[in-house]
């Protein structure tokens, strides 16, 4: 918590309120958001807490409009493509799973790259790398 102090006094944030999103449905979900909530209260931050119904919840975190939100991923396959490629390419933003609006041409050509990459060895080493842009 210290640190977080210092990063937000050198970025000069103060009274700073974030409103953080939460499907109605998920307590675990809401527990995790009222423990960041009571956390960050420590140190001088608001975070505001919404509960929002399901559908209108994957509408609003597609469509960017959340401070910032909690949501599961799993990955069914077990290649890192499904997780790094659907949550951090930028040809994914929103609904497609890039909820975050992350963008990044450097992250963006790794996996590319490693999309096209049949040695599985290299293949790899380019997914090692995408991990460290994000």
């Amino acid at each position: 918590m210290a640190r977080a102090e210092e990063l937000l006094a050198e970025a000069g944030a103060e009274d700073l309120t974030i409103n953080l999103m939460v499907n109605d449905d998920n307590p675990e979900r809401l527990d995790a958001a009222l423990w960041l909530q009571e956390s960050l209260s420590e140190i001088g931050v608001t975070l505001n807490v919404e509960q929002v119904e399901w559908g209108a919840y994957l509408d609003a975190t597609g469509n960017a409009e959340h401070d910032m939100f909690i949501l599961g991923w799993g990955n069914t396959t077990g290649d890192p493509d499904e997780t790094i490629a659907s949550l951090y390419h930028t040809d994914n933003a929103g609904n497609n799973g890039n909820r975050a609006f992350y963008s990044n041409p450097e992250l963006d050509q790794l996996i590319d790259d490693a999309r096209q990459e049949t040695d599985e060895a290299a293949r790899e080493s380019l997914y090692i790398d995408a991990q460290d842009y994000y």
